[in-house]
């Protein structure tokens, strides 16, 4: 899932990657160096498995395609951030409107309306 084929202590944590299956490595990648040890074996020099760990001798890819659960990831994460986005939008909406149209209960008590 996290786009990285070779299994070692030093494996960057890929932020964004555009991996390439056929040639078993990325096309484009931004990472951050020594990352995934930390994130995948909660020390900095833990050993993180890489795909080409799960590829039997004969070529049978043992894993799913990556590049389908890499990006399905990214959008997942994406669409969480934008619901996020939306819900704080609409709360700070509903208090601008709040301010502009709702009396309160002082302004009804000064007119007498209770």
């Amino acid at each position: 899932m996290e786009g990285n084929w070779e299994t070692g202590p030093n494996i960057p944590l890929l932020l964004l990657a555009i991996p390439n299956q056929g040639t078993r490595s990325n096309n484009f990648e931004i990472a951050i160096p020594n990352g995934a040890p930390l994130i995948l074996k909660h020390k900095a020099n833990g050993l993180a498995p890489g795909h080409n760990d799960f590829v039997l001798e004969d070529s049978t890819i043992m894993h799913p395609r990556v590049s389908a659960v890499f990006f399905s990831f990214r959008i997942i994460i994406g669409t969480g951030v934008a619901m996020l986005l939306l819900s704080w939008g609409a709360c700070v909406a509903a208090q601008v409107w709040r301010g502009r149209h709702a009396e309160t209960a002082i302004d009804r008590l000064r007119r007498n309306e209770f």
